[in-house]
């Protein structure tokens, strides 16, 4: 029950990719059961979130809620977000459907990020703001926004420098 809550807290939805991510010492039926138990109290519901994701998901009321609103907003509305590839909230990372993966979700190295908006990587960042790869959707305009959040989350970085190089723009 601890880790069927401790991961509904974490990611809000709850599937065996987490469990096949980060193998805890009990097995996923155990989890399962207990997720099961906690659908049939009503504190959590069970259906398809996530698109990519197999099997049975579970996901807190609030996240559903949350994945309404943001289905609902315009992708132009929405703030871009900077996560550490190695964070364990990534969700990029999971083991999803390869038609369906972003081919820029998984940048490679130490410092790795991805800057995201509306749930598609917009930037994939390696070596610390050294090597950048932009969406082909992206404008010039969110580029320069996106830029400008990452230099501000890469303050004090050797890498931040990199950019600030006027030739970064959507490839």
């Amino acid at each position: 029950m601890a880790i069927a809550r401790q991961w509904l807290d974490r990611y809000g939805i709850v599937t065996r990719e987490f469990w096949k991510r980060e193998r805890p010492i009990v097995s996923w039926r155990s989890i399962y059961l207990e997720l099961k138990k906690l659908e049939f109290r009503g504190e959590v519901r069970r259906g398809y979130f996530a698109r990519g994701l197999g099997g049975a998901q579970f996901a807190t009321p609030a996240a559903v809620e949350l994945l309404r609103a943001i289905a609902a907003e315009e992708p132009e509305q929405e703030p871009f977000v900077v996560i550490a590839g190695s964070d364990p909230a990534n969700v990029y990372t999971l083991a999803i459907d390869p038609t369906l993966r972003d081919p820029m979700s998984r940048p490679r190295g130490g410092g790795s990020l991805l800057v995201t908006r509306g749930g598609k990587v917009a930037i994939a960042v390696e070596g610390r703001g050294r090597r950048l790869t932009v969406a082909d959707w992206m404008t010039r305009e969110e580029v320069e926004q996106a830029k400008e959040l990452l230099s501000i989350h890469l303050r004090g970085e050797k890498g931040a420098r990199y950019l600030m190089l006027p030739d970064i723009r959507p490839t």
